[in-house]
């Protein structure tokens, strides 16, 4: 699928990404909780929700993420969400996730995240963004 690297992101909080996101650009917002560096996967956390965010396009040997490996720091990333099958060794049924192929992720050291995330609550309450 080709993307333009103009479109707006459609900011949404983890907890509220559902299937009918995919294929969407997105803004989002959480806290690494984990870094794969070998695959360049960051698992991103916002309260009890957590989704997968592929950061292999935004690694570059000139702008060192040390942060990536800090946990609970809090980040932002714009990307595509994708559907990704997982397929358990030793099941036929493969598992559905969603990722987010990042084209930036940024840490957000001076972000709160409650504070954030009331915000696009109220935002969403009042019909503003869709």
């Amino acid at each position: 699928m080709s993307h333009s690297g103009t479109d707006c992101a459609q900011v949404v909080r983890i907890d509220a990404l559902t299937p009918e996101h995919v294929s969407r650009k997105l803004r989002v917002v959480g806290r690494v909780r984990l870094y794969d560096a070998e695959n360049a996967l960051v698992c991103v956390a916002d309260e009890q929700d957590t989704l997968l965010v592929d950061v292999s396009l935004c690694l570059s040997g000139y702008r060192p993420l040390a942060w990536l490996h800090e946990i609970n720091t809090p980040i932002m990333a714009i990307g595509y969400l994708e559907k990704l099958e997982l397929k358990p060794y030793d099941d036929d049924d493969a598992l559905q996730t969603l990722i987010l192929r990042a084209l930036l992720v940024k840490d957000q050291r001076a972000l709160n995240i409650d504070v954030w995330n009331k915000a696009l609550d109220a935002i969403n309450d009042s019909g503003s963004i869709g």
